[in-house]
């Protein structure tokens, strides 16, 4: 009985810090990479710290995400012992550390229960809606600037500060949304399903507005995906069709309504053209085709083994002195 008491007085404060990091992750990915690395510390010091050390840790073995994820950290570390730039080479390690570092931490927390779980998506959920808020607001309040910043290739500004990120994690909201009200989830009361519906429609409008083509890419994506999966497995073929069409009509819809998509769209355009034309200029999109080009050459140079993490730069490099110096 007592031995029972201790290990609950050990576990339960634990379990509610972990918790507690959990959230702090998730406010971190969204604003602050000080909270963000801070959060990452405690799981990894939390998992440590685990009562049952010794049978945690053989968790790390019997989970394939796991390994696979230690797996890909591995390859990193051989290609950084075989590169000739260690600067170089123990930088884009310590880059991939979270790879080895986390998928220990994470087999060593204790296992959430299906409730815990749903609650902390939902929290993911909310505060995503929030920032989106916010975004938003930043948006209409400075409308005719954050379309010139579209125009010139720039992104409606976000919390996190990196664009392509936020509509990812945009996108994971969404799916998580879906999820939550797939499972009837809900905190209080069962009207809350209905307030989730509406918000899951509010955070798809900001992919949208946001403009972000891979964000735009991973929702109709990962849209279609699903709906082929209710098709295929659950047998709703009418409704699936019909779906189906509508996934295919939104985005025409999309560009004939929505500002900073049209924008998007025929700035795409026109950047296309330009680098077809051989003019780069000072712009992301045709830098990015550039670059595109530039990593497919020395990738032909080494297409088995690479040039290794440490030389990565450096070839790329020859390549731009010898076939795009000006850049």
């Amino acid at each position: 009985m007592a031995s029972k008491l201790q290990l609950y007085l050990v576990q339960y404060p634990r379990e509610k810090l972990i918790y507690a990091s959990c959230i702090g992750l998730f406010i971190g990915l969204i604003c602050s990479k000080f909270l963000l690395t801070l959060s990452m510390i405690a799981l990894v010091v939390f998992g440590v710290l685990s009562p049952n050390l010794k049978q945690d840790w053989k968790r790390i073995w019997t989970n394939k995400s796991f390994t696979a994820t230690l797996g890909v950290f591995m390859l990193f570390l051989g290609s950084a012992l075989l590169s000739d730039n260690a600067p170089e080479s123990m930088n884009r390690l310590r880059i991939a550390l979270p790879m080895l570092l986390l998928p220990i931490a994470f087999a060593l927390l204790p296992i959430f229960s299906k409730k815990t779980y749903q609650e902390l998506l939902s929290i993911y959920f909310y505060l995503m809606v929030a920032a989106c808020i916010g975004v938003l607001i930043n948006y209409g309040m400075h409308y005719e600037a954050m379309q010139q910043r579209l125009i010139v290739s720039k992104a409606i500004p976000t919390p996190n500060g990196e664009h392509i990120r936020f509509s990812l994690m945009i996108n994971l909201a969404v799916f998580a949304g879906f999820w939550l009200l797939q499972q009837q989830f809900y905190w209080k009361k069962i009207a809350e399903k209905w307030l989730m519906g509406t918000l899951v429609l509010f955070l798809i409008i900001t992919l949208h507005l946001l403009s972000v083509r891979i964000g735009i890419l991973v929702l109709y994506g990962g849209l279609g995906t699903t709906v082929f999966y209710y098709m295929l497995r659950k047998k709703y073929y009418v409704l699936g069709v019909v779906l189906l069409a509508g996934l295919c009509v939104m985005p025409y819809l999309a560009y004939k309504y929505v500002p900073s998509i049209q924008t998007k769209v025929n700035l795409t355009k026109h950047n296309w053209d330009m680098y077809q034309q051989g003019h780069i200029g000072g712009y992301s999109d045709t830098r990015r085709l550039l670059s595109y080009k530039i990593a497919w050459d020395v990738v032909q140079e080494s297409p088995w083994f690479g040039v290794r993490i440490g030389a990565r730069n450096d070839e790329q490099a020859k390549e731009y002195a010898e076939k795009s110096p000006h850049q």
